[in-house]
């Protein structure tokens, strides 16, 4: 196939790639202002200071510590733990990249409170080298 061929076939390819991963980012974003909305209400507030103290546990607090040795020059991360059954979630990151990778993964799969209700997202941000993390 001559050369000329190559490079709009390429670009053609990647079209459908960039589109969903546009989609992805944007009902991330989604549904990252919605976990925000629920810190503007009592019960919110209230799950989101029972998580924080979970990144105190020891055995998260290396793992996160870990993550963040491993990654020097890392970006802050913001995302969402999301439950969909009491004590079942899963951990959502912004930006995409090994630092949030190796978080979600240092995060999951933890005996964490229930939250309030259900389905259930509560924000979170890590900023690397600052003492702990928030909603």
């Amino acid at each position: 196939m001559p050369t000329r061929f190559l490079l709009p076939l390429v670009l053609l390819a990647a079209t459908p790639l960039a589109h969903a991963s546009s989609m992805r980012d944007s009902v991330f974003e989604s549904r990252y202002r919605e976990a925000q909305a629920h810190l503007s209400t009592a019960e919110g507030t209230t799950y989101d200071g029972v998580l924080a103290h979970e990144f105190e546990n020891p055995l998260m607090r290396a793992s996160v510590d870990a993550c963040v040795q491993n990654n020097p020059g890392a970006p802050a991360l913001h995302g969402y733990f999301e439950f969909l059954a009491p004590t079942a979630y899963q951990v959502e990151l912004r930006p995409v990249g090994p630092f949030a990778t190796c978080m979600e993964r240092a995060l999951e799969d933890r005996h964490l409170p229930e939250p309030p209700r259900l389905p259930y997202r509560n924000p979170f941000t890590i900023t690397p080298g600052a003492n702990g993390s928030g909603g």
